[in-house]
């Protein structure tokens, strides 16, 4: 069957421009992405998809900065280290950058259907004088406050059986 000649200019030209939005389309994201997290990408466990270094960077340093520390201690004691106390601050460098340019950009449509799971080891820091005093200081670490620990024995016999007693 043919198709009159207006009728198959037009189909190629709604064809060519159909093609000519997509691959817009496609390269406008892949520029996107350059300067973005790729979809569906991870960072320490932290959902970082479509993010920019800085908006990772501002994510981190939020979620640091109302950390705190809550040490369980025995009798059901609890005792916190504020972050703050201890100067808990980001360490970036350039790990979130380098992150960011290790990923292929051109490949976002495959990032769609796929998970990526980063694993950066160092973003936080403290003060380790600061720690080591504020823990000789806590309650749970005075001589007075310490109890001697005893070690489990098994009970005598009874009609059940043996019992551990702690």
């Amino acid at each position: 069957m043919k198709l009159a000649k207006g009728k198959r200019t037009y189909l190629m030209l709604t064809g060519a421009v159909g093609l000519t939005l997509l691959a817009g389309v496609y390269f406008f994201m892949a520029f996107y992405y350059q300067g973005h997290f790729l979809p569906s990408t991870k960072l320490n466990g932290m959902s970082v998809s479509g993010k920019s270094k800085e908006d990772v960077e501002k994510m981190i340093t939020e979620g640091i900065g109302g950390y705190d520390l809550t040490l369980k201690t025995r009798q059901e004691g609890k005792e916190v280290i504020k972050g703050a106390d201890i100067s808990l601050a980001p360490k970036f460098g350039d790990s979130i950058l380098k992150r960011l340019k290790e990923q292929n950009s051109f490949a976002w449509p495959a990032a769609l259907f796929s998970e990526r799971e980063l694993k950066e080891p160092t973003m936080v820091g403290f003060d380790e004088a600061k720690l080591e005093k504020l823990l000789e200081e806590l309650d749970c670490m005075q001589k007075e406050n310490q109890k001697e620990p005893k070690d489990a024995h098994c009970s005598e016999y009874q009609p059940g059986g043996y019992e551990i007693v702690p």
